[in-house]
């Protein structure tokens, strides 16, 4: 029976798609046919843009061809970002400030709403833990200096708490699945999909990142590549918002492609997509002020060594657009 339910939960670890590792070298750009690269994690936009023929088509009619580069964590897409090795990414805001913090020149050319229901904090099955009070003297694992861990830091310090008051536990998303299964921690921060995965288990959310913290996802480019291809940019943009549009409005048409991809079921990917925030536009009223407070945030905490200054940084508007 053990080594069943071992099975039983590698195969969903292995479904959340996290033991992926990129091993896309860098893109040569060819003048000939403008190939670029994006690189991604397996997300319901990102995935639906891949097959999406209108997208390909649009860009064939500019000259170009996308080629795609899948990666398994938000920090290793944002570097090889950087580093020009993919022209275009998706990823989350903290690890996007990391990236910054470590002098990768990217650009932010869309984002979401905030999604505060796609994290938080999971307590084990059965516990007598029912708010974030009690978790005083608890065992909370998250992954160190990621989204996971500013969002534990702001939500005990809104109880007045801090990590003197808990167990910490750093472990790296897959660890921690098997050391919730085990009864090795009591409670666990974490995002969707892997949030979805837990409740799918039994496990109870007793916290979200609502009212603690901003929680985006963003879309990006480099600055070599917004300079010499915003046409590109602008396709992309408007293809993402599209799709995205197409997701809120029904999120049935894109569980079937992410139930193949990750294994993980059709009914759970509903639940992430009902919860969370699909639709992108060009950045707008809030983004700069958002990524602000959490660089200046991160920077109080220690995680990062300078303060950043976000508005140089952040494409505004749709100022990629050929109409102005």
């Amino acid at each position: 029976m053990m080594r069943k339910a071992t099975g039983a939960l590698l195969g969903m670890i292995t479904s959340v798609g996290v033991l992926f590792a990129c091993s896309h070298e860098a893109t040569t750009h060819s003048q000939e046919m403008n190939e670029f690269t994006i690189g991604y994690q397996k997300n319901a936009i990102t995935l639906m843009l891949r097959e999406d023929e209108q997208f390909h088509a649009d860009l064939e009619a500019l000259g170009y061809s996308v080629d795609w580069a899948e990666f398994n964590t938000g920090s290793s897409t944002l570097e090889a970002l950087g580093t020009e090795s993919v022209d275009i990414a998706n990823a989350g805001d903290i690890p996007s400030l990391y990236a910054i913090a470590n002098n990768h020149p990217i650009r932010y050319i869309a984002s979401t709403e905030s999604a505060p229901h796609s994290q938080g904090i999971l307590v084990q099955r059965d516990t007598d833990i029912e708010d974030i009070g009690d978790l005083e003297g608890k065992r909370i694992a998250f992954n160190r200096a990621s989204i996971a861990h500013y969002l534990t830091l702001k939500t005990l310090e809104k109880e007045g708490l801090d990590l003197e008051n808990v167990r910490p536990v750093y472990l790296d998303p897959p660890d921690a699945i098997l050391a919730m299964e085990r009864g090795e921690i009591d409670a666990w921060v974490v995002w969707d999909p892997y949030l979805a995965a837990g409740e799918e288990r039994g496990h109870e959310v007793i916290s979200t990142s609502e009212d603690v913290v901003a929680y985006r996802s963003f879309y990006f480019t480099n600055e070599a590549f917004l300079t010499d291809h915003p046409e590109a940019l602008e396709v992309y943009v408007d293809a993402v918002i599209r799709i995205g549009e197409e997701v809120e409005d029904d999120p049935s048409i894109a569980t079937p492609l992410l139930f193949e991809e990750t294994g993980l079921s059709e009914e759970t990917w509903h639940r992430i997509l009902d919860r969370g925030i699909n639709i992108a536009d060009y950045n707008g009223p809030g983004v700069e002020e958002d990524l602000q407070q959490q660089a200046d945030d991160l920077l109080e905490l220690g995680f990062i060594d300078d303060p950043l200054e976000m508005d140089s940084y952040i494409v505004e508007g749709k100022e990629l657009s050929n109409d102005e």
